[in-house]
């Protein structure tokens, strides 16, 4: 399949992702409530006139991302974040999220059983925003790819394009083949989660108790020098944004897939990690699954 990761420095980096998430900066790194789709930024922050001057673009993206669902699983009510791509029923999330409610038996993928002998019901839902009581879920029918442990960490799952209330599919999120520089201004969307694990005074800070919910992190991003295929970002993210697409401030498209945080200094630097768009669009082209730029 794609690139794969080697024994060196790309490697290494698993060392100090303590975290599946973390909040790199407290200072002007917000995570923004979503309410219908538009991103509740009136705390003004130094993002305010930007978000404000690309809210049309920005909203167009919130629809795609949504929320994986397990019903019937003992622990699990829900996985973590995946999104659409934009033209086609493939949601993308991380390996370690799919891991939860997938297994590979006999050389094929298929979602876990629960308890009862019932294969697992795991639906996308796009909304559960915060004030805003509204489903708009989605059954999730079948897993196409999942990572080795040697590879990037990426799964691909396929849903259904109608659900049970008859509503289609909301439109997908776009792929861009552009390489990020330095200091790129970016965003991820997700549902940042509570949990205890965490470093629970920053995640108060910067999500005031509210978790579960859809949000918008602003922040920048900056190629790795550990693999060509890596991004670093300093959005501020937590459990349950695993799987979060990483968006282009501008240009509205997806640059990366948010997979991990480092809760201790990497050579120096404290990041978030994200699979960058190049690699993905070069899976999805060994799938054999088509997609618009």
């Amino acid at each position: 399949m794609a690139e794969q990761i080697d024994n060196t420095e790309a490697s290494s980096i698993d060392k100090y992702k303590k975290a599946e998430e973390s909040i790199i900066m407290t200072i002007n790194r917000p995570a923004f409530l979503i309410r219908n789709d538009r991103v509740d930024d009136s705390i003004t922050t130094k993002w305010k006139q930007r978000i404000d001057d690309n809210s049309d673009k920005i909203s167009s993206t919130i629809p795609g991302v949504g929320r994986l669902e397990i019903k019937g699983h003992p622990n699990y009510p829900w996985a973590g974040t995946g999104w659409l791509v934009a033209g086609t029923d493939i949601i993308v999330t991380n390996k370690h999220v799919a891991d939860i409610f997938t297994s590979e038996v006999r050389g094929k993928l298929k979602i876990n059983d629960d308890y009862r002998g019932n294969p697992l019901r795991v639906n996308i839902d796009f909304k559960e925003e915060y004030g805003i009581h509204e489903e708009h879920e989605f059954n999730i029918k079948e897993v196409i790819y999942i990572a080795k442990n040697n590879e990037p960490d990426i799964a691909l799952l396929r849903v259904q394009r109608e659900n049970s209330k008859g509503k289609s599919l909301p439109r997908g999120l776009k792929i861009s083949f552009e390489k990020m520089s330095p200091d790129d201004n970016v965003y991820v969307v997700g549902y940042p989660a509570y949990n205890l694990g965490g470093e629970i005074k920053l995640y108060d800070f910067i999500f005031k108790g509210i978790s579960n919910v859809k949000r918008l992190a602003p922040g920048d991003i900056y190629p790795s020098s550990a693999a060509s295929y890596l991004y670093m970002h300093d959005c501020s993210t937590w459990y349950g944004n695993s799987g979060s697409p990483v968006i282009d401030l501008y240009s509205g498209k997806v640059v990366g897939i948010h997979y991990a945080g480092s809760a201790h200094e990497y050579k120096g630097v404290r990041a978030n990690w994200a699979v960058t768009s190049t690699y993905l669009i070069e899976l999805l082209e060994q799938l054999n699954i088509p997609i618009s730029f």
